[in-house]
């Protein structure tokens, strides 16, 4: 009505719409839609930005505006967009948006979204997960989560290894894995206060997550706490004994009418405090299940999952008349903002595969967007990776306002590269297997340790300084026969293949002192010198004329930035690693598990594939569908990072193909995949296994979704396209 009259009255359009007729204007076109000039009545006042005007209205001048499509504006500079915050904030918890953080109560809040991530996390290997050195006092911080499980048998809860997790964006080509954004550390077994901030009152249910583990659900460990937080203008007062609280000018009537002697304002302290006497919070859950129910005075008001901390509670439920007691003074609910106080514990129990929960982390915020997630077990407790520690990374993180999901394999060392430390434990110029100030993960070629070759590889020092360029270079050729007048097994020059920047970048060390396969597995590199080995080796006119078979190659890594020729002795500090391959003729196949051989039904709306490899030096996949008698591909996923594995060596991918979309609800489908790395790029496939879909049998796995989709405008609008429907786990479109 306001946009109508201000259309009407305020602006000379020459249009006069009227509050009581939607078709005021004529008969054929809702007044929303009528159009004047290039733009419908009702888009001239509207931002399309999905966020509610008030919000957007009660923000600081210069953060937002409810004139304006500003929802991937980030005026705070805190790396949330105002979209993110405004939904955060009627989602979660209510927070100052405009901020990045605030002081309330002698506690700094943040005023940006602080989403979960559940990561999974697999070991599948030996090594004792236990500390070297049992820190128990190096558990999460205030918010983080804390878990692991240990792999090889039980271990005492004291001793497991902490469990350190990393989240990086990236803000520069050179940027991505250098500076984390955000670090948790967090160790298994430990039971861990927490608290969780839901913001001030209001008619609305709060959703989110209980980090980092079981929530320990006993009366006196789960409770709602509240402080009082006068809305503007709001008072508390004496009058005698009575606590009132009201406007300024209820107060001054009070204080004229009863006088000083009766009247005496408080300045009340700051405080949390559990509503009521403390056990009107109860949660009781389900026999057999882990759902269970928050309940104030015995009556639902809220859900809570005891294993995943996912929760719901309705702040509606503490109504407007409602009232808080404390020592000093009486508060209605709406002045009062609330919390969680509970306990949390991570499981133990958990081998070889875990999933935690994480929240505010220990140091620094994840931030909105991709992010690649690094994790590993911090055996020797010092806070840092050393090499052999084992480590896995999951690098397309979709992180939402609300949620993440990451899974990742943790490996002792990786096929791709060495995993060096820049700098001993100690920070200091010790050397552990290499040389002064660097430790690896396994044995290294480099001085007087390997080859003929030795005179190329010269150690310098590390720069000393904050910051350490690191760069990688392939130098060598190892082949299966002699196929060069030159010692055997050994060849560049001789077949004009170039010597190749692999890698360079710079890595500031007091934020990483380590460098991984992460470090070369990005910008769509999906093993080390993914995008060059190919051309310049298996292609090389020169090796497929005398039939060469690589079977490794040699790579520099050169700390430092001086001159990088393999014949000058100079600043830089070099090792060298070698990366192995199969034989042409030793190249395995995959070996399909699910759908396997026998033709299988899926349930579900998207297949599951599943098949295991005989060794680990294959980096990526692709995966084909096609129907069944027909070599048509419906679905290539492309080159892909090989998942995770599980206990049994089985690799698990969920494409993104779907019944009724790309594939029929009925139909009769075969699959096949073949994985690489960089020597072998052309595909070797697996026979193809075939599997039917079949939505249409019930089945705990099938459902289906009724939407009313209405629209308003134009009927050409509709006539002329179709309405696509996309459903989603989580509120933040994740996923």
């Amino acid at each position: 009505n306001y946009t109508e009259y201000l259309l009407s009255e305020v602006f000379d359009l020459g249009v006069k719409f009227s509050p009581f007729d939607a078709y005021s204007v004529n008969m054929y076109d809702t007044d929303y839609f009528f159009k004047i000039g290039q733009l419908y009545a009702g888009e001239i006042f509207t931002d399309h930005d999905m966020m509610e005007d008030n919000w957007e209205s009660a923000r600081t001048p210069g953060y937002v505006s409810r004139y304006a499509w500003d929802a991937k504006s980030d005026n705070d500079e805190d790396r949330w967009s105002a979209f993110a915050e405004c939904r955060y904030n009627t989602f979660v918890a209510s927070m100052l948006g405009e901020n990045i953080s605030h002081l309330l109560g002698g506690t700094e809040l943040r005023d940006h979204p602080i989403p979960t991530l559940s990561l999974t996390l697999r070991y599948n290997l030996s090594q004792p997960l236990t500390a070297s050195s049992s820190n128990s006092g190096s558990g999460s911080g205030s918010g983080g989560s804390s878990s692991s499980g240990s792999s090889g048998g039980s271990a005492n809860e004291n001793t497991l290894a902490p469990i350190v997790v990393q989240t990086y964006t990236e803000k520069g080509a050179q940027d991505l894995g250098v500076v984390p954004d955000a670090t948790f550390r967090i160790r298994p077994g430990e039971v861990v206060d927490r608290h969780y901030y839901l913001g001030a009152w209001g008619n609305r249910v709060v959703r989110g997550n209980l980090a980092p583990g079981y929530v320990v659900s006993d009366d006196q460990s789960f409770q709602v706490e509240v402080a009082h937080v006068p809305r503007s203008d709001t008072y508390t007062w004496l009058l005698d004994d009575q606590a009132k609280s009201g406007m300024y000018i209820e107060y001054v009537y009070d204080y004229n009418m009863y006088g000083p002697e009766r009247v005496a304002l408080q300045n009340e302290p700051f405080k949390w405090e559990p509503i009521g006497t403390g056990d009107e919070i109860s949660v009781f859950k389900e026999a057999e299940s882990l759902q269970g129910y928050i309940c104030y005075n015995g009556n639902r008001i809220g859900t809570i999952n005891t294993q995943t901390g996912a929760f719901a509670l309705d702040l509606g439920t503490f109504a407007d008349g409602g009232q808080v007691s404390s020592n000093s003074t009486a508060y209605a609910f709406k002045d009062a903002i609330f919390r969680f106080a509970y306990k949390a514990k991570v499981p133990v129990m958990q081998q070889n595969k875990l999933t935690i929960y994480l929240g505010a982390a220990n140091k620094g915020a994840v931030r909105e967007g991709r992010n690649r997630v690094v994790a590993f077990y911090d055996l020797d407790d010092n806070g840092t990776y050393t090499p052999g520690e084992p480590l896995g990374f999951d690098s397309n993180v979709d992180v939402g306002w609300y949620s993440g999901v990451a899974e990742m394999e943790l490996t002792d060392t990786s096929p791709v590269i060495t995993r060096a430390a820049l700098l001993s434990s100690g920070g200091g110029s010790g050397s552990s297997e290499g040389g002064s100030g660097t430790s690896t993960d396994r044995i290294l070629m480099w001085g007087n340790e390997h080859g003929d070759n030795t005179n190329h590889y010269i150690t310098g020092t590390l720069s000393g300084g904050k910051y350490q360029r690191f760069r990688v270079y392939r130098s060598a050729i190892g082949f299966a026969n002699d196929i060069t007048n030159n010692t055997p097994g050994w060849s560049v020059g001789d077949l004009y293949i170039q010597n190749q920047l692999i890698v360079d970048k710079t890595l500031e060390l007091d934020q990483r002192n380590f460098f991984y396969e992460g470090d070369v597995l990005e910008n769509n590199e999906l093993d080390l010198d993914w995008s060059n080995f190919y051309t310049d080796v298996m292609r090389n006119s020169n090796v497929l004329a005398r039939g060469g078979d690589p079977l490794f190659a040699t790579y520099r890594i050169v700390l430092g930035g001086g001159d990088y020729s393999i014949s000058t002795t100079n600043n830089i500090f070099e090792i060298a690693t070698v990366r192995h391959f199969d034989a042409n003729n030793a190249r395995p196949k995959p070996v399909p598990v699910a759908p396997g051989a026998q033709s299988a039904v899926v349930f579900g709306a998207r297949p599951v594939f599943k098949w295991k490899m005989t060794n680990n030096t294959y980096t990526a996949f692709r995966v084909q569908v096609t129907k069944v008698g027909s070599s048509s591909v419906l679905y290539d996923s492309g080159f892909r990072r090989a998942p995770a594995t599980d206990l049994d060596g089985v690799y698990t991918f969920v494409p993104d193909v779907y019944a009724g979309d790309q594939l029929e609800a009925t139909g009769d489908y075969q699959w096949h995949v073949s994985m690489f790395n960089s020597k072998f790029r052309n595909p070797s496939y697996c026979d193809y296994s075939q599997f039917k879909m079949n939505t249409l049998t019930n089945s705990p796995e099938y459902g289906s979704i009724k939407v009313c989709a209405k629209y308003f405008g134009p009927a050409n609008v509709l006539s002329a396209g179709t309405v696509y429907v996309e459903a989603f786990m989580t509120p933040d479109f994740t996923g």
